[in-house]
């Protein structure tokens, strides 16, 4: 009897993890294209599936503010939030990983605090967007050096 309950277990244990995995993956998928759909302009799926089918066959006819709409304001959004996120993933994963704690996060580690203070530094002295960004990402680096470097000595 022992062995059948172990069997079962075993199999809903594959199920909860498949069903998880079939939510996580399917989640943002639905939520790209839905993404289409929402808006100050109105648009139909099917609107949005000819518009996007057209750039394929040429021969389909769509409205021009459709296609504007979808191709010149909806898709980049879209395509930069989910580059962001995929982005701020990496980076907490990159955290995560480097100094092997799980609760670790930009504002522990003074990444927030290290860019906001170069970024005014920058803004002060130049005043210039791009040296501002660049001095932010800088200091952000120094910041969490210092970090790592302090938690080492005092470890040891």
């Amino acid at each position: 009897m022992s062995i059948m309950k172990s069997l079962k277990s075993t199999f809903r244990g594959n199920t909860r993890k498949w069903s998880v995995n079939t939510i996580l993956i399917s989640l943002p998928v639905i939520l790209f294209f839905s993404s289409f759909l929402i808006g100050r302009y109105p648009l139909s799926p099917v609107e949005v599936i000819m518009t996007i089918l057209a750039k394929i066959f040429p021969s389909l006819q769509v409205s021009a503010i459709a296609s504007t709409v979808v191709w010149d304001i909806r898709l980049p959004r879209i395509l930069a939030a989910v580059l962001v996120g995929a982005a701020l993933s990496v980076a907490g994963a990159a955290f995560q990983g480097t100094f092997k704690n799980p609760l670790v996060s930009p504002d522990i580690l003074g990444v927030s605090a290290g860019a906001g203070f170069g970024a005014a530094i920058a803004i002060l002295i130049i005043g210039i967007p791009l040296i501002t960004q660049i001095s932010a990402f800088i200091w952000g680096l120094v910041a969490v050096k210092l970090t790592y470097v302090f938690g080492r000595s005092i470890k040891s």
